[in-house]
């Protein structure tokens, strides 16, 4: 088998990244199933128990959450509230495979968010898998047919907002612990997703909240720790070729529980975009080792 060629830490990496996917999509599924109109009231309650789970940790690692970096975390924060936005909208109003493959276009942006932010040369390559990567983007959305819409410019500035997540998460991780970063990210960022509520909130039942979304905290957490373990167990060009599973799992559940499928088009321009990007992850990877997960 293809796995024979690794060593055993880079086999449980590979695991780790695939269970990820696996987690990630079955949290998919059931914001998209969850009863709740409202993606703001989603998005508020996510944060909460996210926070709820999180405090003992964090209480027992309160030294480690000094910082002198509050407004690099505020910027980010606010991305991550926006990127999971984003993200649930996108789920919520397209088929889950293709919220999920638009979502996972991160690779994509990657080049161009360190060109923005650090002036680096993109290499020859890396400009012609980006451009591969739009012109499969552009049969994925299929213009002037049924996903050129809003929900699929959403689920697509995830990508985007990843992009600047995983520089920023760069910069941060030169000064910042760990657990100060998952901190100050799911404190700020909940405290930013309130501000929309504060108009437009939706009562849900207890039944609800206990049903659909203290799974889809624990199941995000989950996530975050197994792609955590990928990543410091395997190069990211290798977990990156195995994280778009979530696309395939994703695409099982849509099929299982909704009946949803995918033309040609779709199939094509879809693995043909998932190539690119993990192509694109490989070569950023030999020039600046940088990890490209979506952080949400």
């Amino acid at each position: 088998m293809i796995f024979r060629i690794y060593s055993d830490g880079i086999r449980k990496g590979i695991l780790f990244a695939i269970l990820s996917s696996f987690f990630f999509a079955l949290r998919s599924t059931i914001i998209k199933s969850a009863p709740i109109e409202r993606v703001e009231t989603l998005l508020v309650l996510r944060f909460f128990f996210d926070l709820l789970i999180l405090t003992p940790f964090f209480f027992k690692y309160r030294d480690a959450l000094k910082t002198k970096r509050l407004s690099l975390y505020l910027g980010r924060s606010i991305a991550v509230a926006l990127s999971i936005y984003c993200s649930i909208y996108g789920i919520k109003h397209l088929a889950l495979g293709d919220a999920i493959i638009l979502q996972y276009t991160l690779p994509l942006f990657i080049p161009l968010m360190y060109w923005f932010f650090y002036r680096k040369k993109i290499s020859a390559k890396s400009v012609y898998l980006l451009f591969m990567g739009f012109v499969s983007l552009f049969f994925l959305l299929k213009p002037n047919f049924d996903m050129l819409h809003l929900a699929s410019f959403a689920s697509l500035s995830v990508g985007v907002l990843g992009a600047f997540m995983a520089v920023t998460l760069h910069e941060l991780s030169k000064t910042e612990h760990i657990v100060a970063i998952l901190f100050y990210s799911t404190l700020i960022a909940g405290g930013v997703s309130i501000i929309p509520c504060i108009h437009s909130w939706e009562p849900i039942p207890f039944s609800t909240v206990m049903i659909y979304i203290v799974p889809i905290s624990i199941l995000g957490l989950i996530h975050q720790y197994l792609i955590t373990r990928a990543y410091a167990m395997a190069s990211p060009h290798i977990v990156g070729g195995f994280v778009y599973f979530c696309v395939l799992f994703s695409v099982l559940f849509g099929w299982l529980f909704w009946g949803e499928t995918l033309d040609t088009m779709k199939i094509v321009s879809g693995i043909f975009l998932m190539l690119c990007g993990v192509m694109l992850v490989r070569e950023n990877n030999l020039k600046t080792g940088s990890a490209t997960e979506p952080q949400n």
